[in-house]
């Protein structure tokens, strides 16, 4: 059996929208789900991934329990034995 990659998401801007392409200062961080966003990468579709999202914040708006949190959930999947990353 092939070991899944996780995909932890925390938002920023990859995740953001706007109105309209050219408004580059007027856009929501975070506002796509990582599902919708790996559905945008047609090569993704074949792989083993799992999805989880520790957080939906801009870049600016991380905290250091965020980032707990993120390394938290990174050695959960880790630590299990179908997860090669």
């Amino acid at each position: 059996m092939q070991s899944k990659t996780v995909i932890l998401a925390t938002g920023g801007t990859i995740a953001g929208v706007a109105a309209t392409p050219d408004e580059v200062l007027a856009y929501r961080a975070g506002a796509i789900d990582i599902v919708s966003l790996a559905a945008a990468v047609p090569p993704l579709a074949d792989l083993p991934l799992e999805f989880e999202t520790v957080a939906a914040v801009d870049s600016k708006d991380m905290t250091a329990l965020i980032w707990q949190r993120l390394a938290q959930r990174a050695a959960q999947h880790l630590a299990r034995s179908d997860v090669g990353g």
